[in-house]
């Protein structure tokens, strides 16, 4: 470093200055040098303007070539203008006025500079003239055509998207232009459609209402275009007129790819109502994104959903949603109308609400026992319970609890908790009601029965209690109930059973009801007792009399004994009537039968005779012997039991000579008696009163009379003087 500082500084010694000489040498030689330079840089740059002035006239003459061929020209003088307004031509100076777009490299622009084009064959010639106009008359002439623009669906129109550059998007396969030259004077039938290097020539009738076309091929003003996936681009419409072509513009915008659509949101918590989620979407080249979607529902929406959803109004493919918790689909549509398929997205973090509450798990079955619940806060989404859980023991009958509690989670969020738990605890034993008791007596059995109670657990079943045995109570009981969970009761000591299975004794005596002889009607005494058993005597209820063995045909008198006339159903035959009694209790048992027999009276047992007067001796004068005939009549009954006769001996002597006057005996003043006399008949007099006493002749009794023997005769009898008519 020292030896550079040194050579530094002598080198400054040296060198201290030029002199006067030296400068004016240096000042005429630049002199020199710049009279020989300055003419050469003008004509070089001069040359440099030239070959970039020819560049660009080249560069037109290309790009009119281009013009031509897409437009079929065949002779037009066009302004360069044209070129840059159909887009052949960039502009060099986008933000110069109108016609200075394109700069001149020798001054000035050349905007305005004509173009002749003319066919020669199957190539043109095109040249760049100095004629200066930027007129377009009769070129381009954007107010009088206009281009509308069409769904064309299933061959048919549909709605219209726009005009001319102003078309909007669609996802219609195919779209059909019209262009309306209805304003273009002398427009001839043959048109020319360019779209890039496609050239498409039409010649037909010219269709002035879309309404009218029926096959787009027969217009020469309309053509159908169509996309597989996707095309954005213009369609020029050149239409010969007298004049020449006037020309016009559309846009032809389709997209039939769907976008597609997503969703983000942030992880972190908030007390807010709602988190911002960032909907997104992308649709790669096609029309872009227009409106957004958002949805619980998993069914794809139409396109009239997107007017209720977020609309996309920067056309930056994103837009703001304010969303709630929740799991939500997100769509998008583009500007054609495609639809996306869903972005399924989960909001989460919002702790807007209070925790949950953790309910006490209850009972389905009753128990005797104590039971225990616990409640309190179950769980918080966001930042967790703060309150802790709380136990209640029911030890008392208790089928529900209600339970009130407040719980909280560690931001301040409450939550008001109530239940009704079901805790199902009986401690109360059931009530039973005793029925079934008579106070009537029975011979077989008695049931009775308790009747169970519970409003809490319920019971198990009723009780029941059969008694068969001989039994004489009013304190019984059917016994115990129970409920499903073990408590009891004893049913009420309040039941009267009686059941008497002991059968009374009865005793019977039949006796006659006259003195000295059994008639027909008997006297009958029956009596009966239940004192046979020492546990219940139901009493004697009823007695049954009757001449029938069978007790079935029994009809039974109330009483314990009974004392009546009964006929025997006999005559006095001197048979035997049987006569049978039971009795029955108050229980319906009935004793066994007892009986007694009773003979009836024979007619004619005891009789005595009833006889009548004797008969004359069988000799009229002597000794003989005389009878008489009796009726035999019953000594009780009266009646007749046949007749009896009876002799003895006798001694007459009517038939002997008469005696002397004055003397008894028979005889008739006659000298005798013709006839004999029956003097024991007293039925039909036919004798006359001697000394009072009357004495007569039987009629029918065999007698004869001596021959001649008539009218009154007397004659002596028993001592006595008969008087007596002869028969």
């Amino acid at each position: 470093m020292l030896e550079l500082k040194y050579e530094s500084r002598n080198f400054m010694m040296k060198n201290k200055g030029f002199t006067l000489v030296e400068v004016i040498m240096v000042v005429v030689i630049l002199g020199i040098i710049i009279g020989i330079a300055v003419p050469s840089y003008i004509a070089i740059s001069n040359n440099i303007k030239t070959k970039n002035y020819e560049q660009k006239v080249d560069n037109i003459k290309a790009k009119a070539l281009e013009y031509a061929s897409d437009y079929n020209v065949e002779n037009i003088t066009i302004p360069v203008k044209v070129l840059i307004e159909e887009g052949y031509l960039a502009e060099e100076n986008p933000d110069g006025n109108d016609n200075e777009k394109i700069m001149n490299p020798l001054g000035g622009y050349l905007d305005c500079q004509n173009v002749n084009i003319t066919r020669e064959g199957d190539s043109y010639k095109v040249e760049v003239i100095d004629s200066i106009s930027c007129s377009t008359s009769g070129l381009v002439n954007t107010s009088k055509i206009l281009i509308d623009v069409y769904e064309y669906r299933d061959n048919q129109v549909g709605n219209k998207l726009g005009t001319n550059g102003n078309v909007n998007w669609t996802n219609s396969d195919k779209v059909v232009l019209m262009a309306n030259v209805s304003n273009v004077s002398g427009a001839l039938n043959d048109s020319i459609w360019v779209h890039g290097t496609s050239t498409t020539n039409k010649r037909g009738k010219i269709a002035y209402s879309v309404n009218e076309i029926n096959d787009p091929a027969e217009y020469a003003n309309v053509i159908v275009v169509d996309a597989l996936v996707f095309l954005d681009t213009e369609y020029t419409f050149s239409i010969n007129t007298n004049n020449g072509y006037v020309s016009q513009k559309a846009s032809v915008k389709i997209d039939r790819e769907i976008p597609t659509a997503m969703a983000s949101v942030s992880s972190a918590w908030t007390k807010n109502n709602t988190k911002d989620v960032q909907l997104s979407g992308s649709d790669g080249s096609g029309s872009g994104i227009d409106k957004f979607y958002v949805t619980t529902d998993t069914t794809k929406p139409d396109k009239n959903a997107f007017n209720r959803g977020y609309t996309n109004d920067d056309n930056q493919d994103y837009t703001k949603a304010e969303l709630d918790v929740g799991t939500y689909y997100v769509y998008a549509i583009d500007k054609a109308g495609n639809i996306s398929n869903s972005y399924k997205i989960e909001v989460s973090g919002i702790d807007k609400t209070g925790p949950v509450c953790k309910y006490a798990v209850g009972k389905t079955n009753w128990t005797q026992t104590d039971f225990t619940i616990t409640y309190g806060c179950q769980n918080d989404t966001g930042t967790g319970c703060k309150t802790l859980d709380k136990t209640e023991t029911i030890n008392y009958t208790a089928k529900t609890k209600t339970i009130n509690w407040t719980i909280e989670d560690n931001i301040g969020n409450k939550t008001n908790c109530s239940q009704i738990v079901n805790t199902y605890v009986d401690k109360t034993p059931p009530t039973c009601v005793s029925s079934g008791g008579n106070g009537n007596w029975t011979n077989t059995s008695r049931t009775i029965t308790g009747t169970c109670s519970d409003s809490d657990s319920g019971c198990v079943s009723n009780i029941s209690k059969n008694y068969t045995t001989e039994i004489n109570s009013s304190k019984e009981s059917p016994g115990i109930v129970y409920d499903k969970v073990g408590n009891y009761t004893s049913c009420p000591s309040d039941q009267t059973v009686k059941i008497d299975k002991t059968n009374p004794t009865v005793s019977i005596s039949v006796s006659s009801t006259s003195s000295g002889y059994n008639n027909t009607t008997a006297k009958v005494s029956v009596s009966s007792a239940d004192s046979s058993s020492s546990i219940a005597n139901s009493g004697v209820a009823s007695i049954c009399v009757q001449t029938s063995s069978d007790v079935n045909k029994c009809s039974w008198q109330s009483g314990s004994s009974v004392s009546q006339n009964m006929g025997t159903g006999r005559s006095y035959d001197g048979g035997s009537t049987t006569f049978y009694a039971w009795s029955k209790d108050n229980a319906g048992n009935i004793s066994s039968a007892a009986s007694s027999s009773y003979t009836v009276y024979r007619n004619c047992s005891v009789t005595w005779t009833s006889w009548g007067d004797w008969g004359g001796c069988s000799s009229s004068c002597g000794s003989g012997t005389k009878s008489r005939g009796g009726t035999r009549i019953d000594s009780y009954l009266g009646g007749s039991c046949g007749g009896v006769s009876d002799s003895t001996s006798c001694s007459e002597s009517y038939g002997c000579p008469p005696p002397s006057s004055g003397n008894s005996g028979g005889g008739s003043s006659g000298g005798g008696n013709n006839c004999w006399v029956d003097w024991n008949n007293p039925e039909g007099s036919h004798g006359s009163a001697v000394y009072g006493i009357c004495k007569t002749r039987a009629n029918g009794v065999t007698s004869t009379c001596a021959p001649g023997c008539s009218g009154q005769h007397s004659g002596w009898g028993d001592e006595f003087c008969v008087y007596y008519n002869c028969r």
